[in-house]
């Protein structure tokens, strides 16, 4: 199963073989002074991987990740889940219930043991829904600042802290329970940067996260929140992050990082996952997608899977690399557009929102499908070659089940944007005034722009007054839950299970029984993308009960330079790196 980072992911998200586990990795092995140049279409924000960040940015986050930091479960060049038990073990305990076990052998880079106060800081920025007010007085920040709080990890409820590991409960049984619960950063360090002058050794700083977490009352929240959020952010003047702010537990260490560059070196003592094959490697982290298409012009990486911009559709970007001597694949990236709306308290499609009026509630949710431009929206980009319209949220066009499933799914019925029939059923349902629904989308995609202008045009006829809240960092929007619609790449959910977290209330709290039945098969071991009649099931329940509506089915790019030797990428990777086990690489990177 596939891996998004997930936007919620906003936000996630994201080569050949990786390693069986820790016991039995094969890796093409250590090569001495070798080294690869990585290309990422946004800058890196922070060192902590779950800090809040839009869409690019949270992939360079994510991939970096990848590198540096161990998890219970890595996945191979294919997607498949691969547990590293070495570094720990995961167990469901229930449909409800999991524990993540540490085996107590990873250590941070410091000496310090990774720990299950580790592990409980990330549950912690999945959860903790306070809003702060920051310094200015006037701006405020949701929790942590973390980009956790929009998956999977937000519906664990209950913490209880173990010997040697967690127990989380869930409120629904989550599809990926085995990835669900990543390292960000570490416990003891989180403390000592919130407390600078409490002088505290690293066994009492990690003590004072796991006080908080157990329910002792502390002064000091908002500073282990200000410090997640903030303490590893890169500076903006392109100045390097101070070394004692770096961490890293994983195959690689990071020895440098500004936001635009981050140098790594292998730990070729590492054994808790796969193993680093290539010596040195830099993440060139640019500005914006054009500024790497221009990096890609000038031979000046050797791996990247470059997105398209206001400026460069994917089949420029194809044509530039090739000028450049690279090798490019493009294939279906597992990923469709879609509009999800959102169930949170306040939201237009929140039943409470309408006093529970069923007739009201319903009118608002089916006015919202009708008046989506599914048809304008593929008409302007008709030719834009990276795209394919798609009825499905859960089967790839070119599948066997596709066509059965969009017959009977009810996407037939929400081609057009109807504003007449939508506010025919505002007026039927007694609506006193228009609907106002506030749309979520990255200012920097030129799909999303052309998908919101679309919208808008007509907005007053349909019954609806559309406002724009789009910003560069969508999932800082979403994480205030102040949004109604979002429109987004999301996995293909009979393959995606980070994707498949949203139907059991991740990110849009959407929630359904019937749904909520299959998902729980597919947590308990159940492929979804093996199951024909669950998986078209799913189709037909999530669009006829308003989950969000299908837009288009993407492409994937990936370029690569002769130095990386039988590469062969899969274009549904959620991440460039995955398959680092295996490179294998002639003379240094560029």
């Amino acid at each position: 199963m596939k891996r998004s980072f997930g936007l919620a992911a906003v936000v996630a998200i994201v080569a050949s073989v990786l390693a069986a586990c820790a016991s039995t990795n094969q890796s093409a092995g250590l090569q001495p002074g070798s080294s690869l140049a990585i290309g990422e279409s946004g800058p890196l924000i922070a060192v902590n991987s779950a800090v809040l960040a839009g869409p690019n940015s949270a992939q360079t986050a994510y991939d970096l990740a990848q590198l540096t930091l161990p998890a219970f479960y890595s996945h191979d060049a294919n997607g498949e889940l691969v547990a590293n038990t070495e570094f720990g073990t995961v167990t469901r305990d229930d449909s409800n219930n999991v524990t993540y076990t540490l085996a107590g052998k990873a250590k941070w880079q410091d000496g310090q043991v990774v720990s299950p106060a580790d592990l409980a800081v990330s549950w912690m920025a999945a959860t903790d829904s306070k809003v702060y007010t920051l310094s200015d007085g006037v701006s405020t920040r949701v929790g942590f600042g973390s980009s956790l709080r929009l998956t999977a990890l937000a519906l664990a409820d209950k913490i209880t802290i173990l010997a040697n590991g967690v127990k989380l409960h869930f409120s629904a049984p989550v599809p990926n329970w085995q990835t669900v619960l990543p390292l960000t950063v570490p416990a003891h360090l989180l403390g000592q940067l919130a407390l600078p002058n409490a002088g505290l050794s690293p066994a009492d700083a990690e003590k004072k996260v796991l006080d908080l977490v157990t329910g002792v009352t502390l002064t000091n929240h908002s500073e282990i929140a200000d410090a997640f959020a903030n303490a590893f952010t890169l500076p903006t003047d392109g100045s390097a992050l101070d070394k004692a702010k770096l961490f890293s537990a994983g195959a690689y260490r990071i020895l440098s990082a500004t936001s635009n560059k981050i140098t790594l070196t292998a730990v070729p003592s590492y054994a808790f996952g796969p193993q680093a094959s290539v010596q040195n490697l830099t993440v060139n982290a640019y500005a914006s997608p054009d500024d790497l298409a221009n990096a890609i012009s000038a031979k000046a990486i050797d791996l990247s899977t470059p997105v398209a911009s206001t400026a460069t559709n994917l089949a420029q970007l194809q044509g530039k690399a090739k000028d450049a001597g690279l090798t490019t694949s493009v294939g279906d990236s597992g990923k469709a557009e879609v509009a999800l709306l959102n169930y949170g308290a306040g939201s237009a499609f929140n039943a409470s929102t309408w006093g529970g009026d069923a007739t009201k509630v319903k009118a608002a949710r089916e006015g919202f499908f009708k008046f989506l431009p599914r048809a304008g929206i593929w008409n302007e980009l008709a030719g834009d070659s990276s795209i394919k319209k798609t009825d499905s949220l859960v089967f790839d066009v070119g599948s066997g089940d596709y066509q059965t499933s969009v017959e009977r799914n009810g996407s037939a019925n929400y081609q057009f944007q109807d504003a007449e029939a939508s506010a025919e059923a505002w007026q039927a349902a007694k609506f006193d005034r228009t609907l106002k629904i506030r749309v979520v989308f990255d200012a920097n995609s030129a799909r999303g722009q052309l998908e919101y202008s679309q919208l808008a045009r007509l907005g007053k006829l349909g019954g609806f007054d559309v406002e724009n809240d789009s910003s560069d960092n969508p999932a800082a929007v979403l994480a205030g839950g102040q949004w109604d619609v979002y429109l987004t790449e999301q996995g293909r959910l009979a393959d995606d299970v980070d994707a498949l977290a949203t139907t059991v209330g991740a990110l849009t709290g959407f929630q359904n029984p019937a749904v909520g039945s299959i998902v729980s098969k597919v947590a308990s071991g159940q492929n979804l993308s093996k199951s024909s009649a669950e998986a078209k099931n799913l189709d037909q329940l999530l669009i006829q009960n308003y989950y969000g509506l299908p837009i288009f089915q993407l492409e994937r790019l990936t370029v690569w330079s002769s130095k990386l030797r039988n590469y062969s990428p899969n274009s549904t990777n959620q991440s460039v790196v995955w398959g680092y086990s295996n490179w294998s690489v002639s003379g240094k990177g560029k």
